[in-house]
């Protein structure tokens, strides 16, 4: 059985502060991998978010500064299972 410090994700989310210290260190590459599962697992849910999640969600995207307000808008309207061109 695999304790805290083997789990990349509890590594992370005690380095943000966000869980228990966990030990070992973050390896090159978790956090990013990490942030790409969660963000990916976002818009596989965001048509079923309620709407001041997506606003909420979509203002802290714009604020982390790349890509921009309109590269992110164009995204997830592509990506939207209601929208999306199939």
């Amino acid at each position: 059985m695999n304790d805290k410090s083997d789990n990349p994700l509890s590594r992370v989310l005690a380095r943000w502060g966000l869980a228990g210290d966990a030990s070992g260190a973050i390896e090159p590459g978790e956090e990013r991998e990490v942030l790409y599962c969660l963000g990916a697992a976002v818009i596989a849910r965001w048509a079923d978010l309620p709407r001041d999640v997506q606003r909420s969600l979509f203002d802290a995207a714009v604020a982390a500064g790349r890509p921009g307000r309109e590269d992110i808008a164009v995204f997830l309207h592509t990506h939207h299972r209601d929208t999306a061109t199939r």
